[in-house]
């Protein structure tokens, strides 16, 4: 395999994760909007993508663990709404952020042979989004199937949480108000089903929250507990 290609390769697994930023985020948005070889390449990147976190089973960390992420993240649920610069400050930071998982995933896929990458002719149009913690390792990877107007949500291992508590799925459009999308009740995941009047909130970079709640969701229609995990939705 030739640096170019090697490169090209590289290019749509990074794209096909949304971790890519800035000049190569844009320049494999070009890519795939005029290259039906990279535009294949990146949705065979995405179906090797969906089953990896099919079997994993979520592990319970000591109490200790647990305290120290709830005082790290979030605290801001009580606090006084924070300012515009606040805002943009917090989810570029999130944004920058490059996780290990990324990397691992990117390592095992390239020795996948390029004949095992082809996805389905009909292969529907997915937003794709991984929810990070704040330190920007990734805990769920979530996918949007735009034509079924299905969201299916997987938990990596590390996700764990309070037996007392149940993660539950916001969407926050540019409004910045919380729209609840249905709690995660598998040990694995979920797929929830999206309401066709919410269809027009999922937009390219449109913003996923995954906070913990009461068994049986939120009681107030917003998130009432801590929101350990965000991610941007982006197009593949």
């Amino acid at each position: 395999m030739t640096a170019a290609q090697e490169e090209h390769r590289w290019l749509a697994a990074e794209y096909a994760l949304g971790v890519l930023q800035g000049e190569r985020l844009q320049q494999a948005r070009r890519r795939y909007a005029m290259e039906p070889v990279f535009r294949t390449d990146v949705d065979a990147w995405q179906e090797q993508l969906a089953p990896l976190q099919e079997d994993v089973q979520p592990v319970e960390p000591p109490d200790s663990v647990w305290r120290q992420i709830e005082q790290r993240v979030f605290e801001r649920v009580t606090a006084p709404a924070p300012t515009l610069a606040e805002k943009l400050s917090f989810w570029r930071a999130l944004s920058a952020a490059t996780t290990a998982f990324a990397v691992v995933i990117l390592l095992v896929l390239l020795v996948t042979p390029e004949s095992a990458l082809r996805p389905p002719a009909s292969a529907p149009a997915t937003l794709v989004a991984s929810l990070n913690s704040s330190a920007g390792k990734a805990m769920f990877v979530a996918t949007l199937d735009v034509k079924r107007l299905e969201m299916r949500v997987r938990r990596l291992p590390v996700a764990a949480h309070a037996a007392d508590q149940v993660p539950e799925l916001w969407v926050i459009p540019a409004d910045g108000r919380p729209r609840s999308l249905g709690v995660i009740q598998g040990a694995a995941g979920a797929r929830i089903a999206v309401d066709p009047a919410m269809q027009k909130l999922f937009q390219d970079g449109v913003v996923l929250a995954i906070s913990l709640e009461p068994q049986g969701g939120s009681p107030t229609g917003s998130p009432t507990g801590p929101i350990p995990w965000t991610g941007a939705l982006y197009q593949l």
